[in-house]
């Protein structure tokens, strides 16, 4: 079982730098975690409605058939208000995960850039070559691109996940279960978790997340990186609506191949199943009650859900970083 609290402590030390150009990468680094956290909130908060809806709807596939279906009982039968069960909690939990999420990805992608860039410097002046540079002002080669923006999502992801999990555990209890109410609740959960289960409780489903959320990053960071590049080589410069547009298309093909581990993270989370019978025997549980099919419980709310989270996400993270002064990685490289 993964531990996480010598991964967060590697990864805020990582975070802050502490050698060669570490100070003025990290602190870019640790003003790309703000715009991050500044991200992660407004979107949470945009979006919880919609996370409500996919949530209950992954938690009692019997009962509700659709999002939709999700959506219009929850109004019908409890009103508005509890699609915004858990929203406070959330948007705050919301903060510090996309923090080291954003912050650490942007820490990586600068310094690998700047050690490939600078390898393939030296390479080119002991060959006598000209240098390669990559299309849309990046200074990677299209071959290498993928391979830097894949590691710092996985990197960035690992990160978050600490403090992610907890969060979402936290949130989907409140989503689901009427007795907890507001940051009260929140607090009421985690101490009866603890209680009952013990610490590593609040961390159900943490190996789910890792094997949903890794893959997701990885797919998510690499297109939405490619596509910006495009856009701005048939453009010549990309703004806000550019962002949009690049995080719509990276969150629809992230969400789309990712949405069974996500099914099994939800079921961990809310206690539909036992994770200490271990991954692959919940999976075929999950199979021989609901089919194959239940794998893919709420896909169509997901896709909505990661399309809307990645398109406005990039867009308030890219302006954040704008106004916090957080140059691109070509220039900052």
């Amino acid at each position: 079982m993964v531990r996480p609290g010598p991964l967060l402590l590697l990864a805020l030390a990582f975070l802050s730098g502490s050698h060669g150009h570490a100070d003025a990468v990290g602190g870019l680094g640790l003003r790309s975690a703000l715009a991050g956290a500044i991200a992660g909130g407004v979107t949470n908060t945009i979006l919880h409605p919609l996370d409500t809806c996919k949530t209950l709807r992954q938690r009692h596939p019997q009962q509700y058939k659709s999002t939709l279906a999700a959506l219009s009982s929850t109004l019908r039968t409890r009103g508005i208000g509890a699609l915004y069960r858990g929203v406070i909690p959330a948007a705050i939990g919301a903060m510090p995960s996309s923090a080291l999420y954003f912050g650490f990805y942007d820490i990586v992608k600068r310094r690998l850039t700047r050690f490939v860039a600078n390898r393939d410097q030296q390479v080119n002046s002991r060959g006598g070559g000209g240098g390669g540079g990559g299309q849309g002002g990046s200074p990677l080669e299209s071959g290498i691109r993928p391979v830097v923006h894949m590691t710092a999502a996985v990197c960035g992801n690992a990160a978050s996940s600490l403090v992610f999990v907890p969060k979402e555990f936290v949130k989907q209890q409140l989503q689901t279960n009427t007795k907890y109410r507001g940051l009260g609740g929140a607090f009421q959960v985690v101490a009866h978790t603890v209680k009952t289960k013990g610490v590593g409780a609040v961390y159900a489903g943490y190996t789910a997340t890792l094997l949903r959320n890794i893959p997701s990053a990885a797919i998510r960071f690499v297109i939405y990186e490619e596509a910006k590049i495009l856009l701005e080589s048939r453009l010549g410069s990309v703004g806000p609506r550019e962002f949009f547009l690049a995080g719509a298309v990276s969150g629809l093909v992230a969400s789309s191949c990712t949405t069974p581990m996500d099914v099994m993270k939800t079921k961990f989370a809310t206690g539909a199943l036992d994770r200490s019978r271990g991954l692959l025997t919940c999976v075929a549980e999950v199979v021989r009650r609901e089919g194959a099919v239940g794998l893919l419980t709420g896909l169509q709310g997901r896709i909505l859900w990661s399309t809307l989270f990645s398109s406005i996400g990039f867009a308030a993270f890219e302006s954040a970083k704008s106004v916090l002064g957080v140059p691109s990685s070509s220039q900052a490289t």
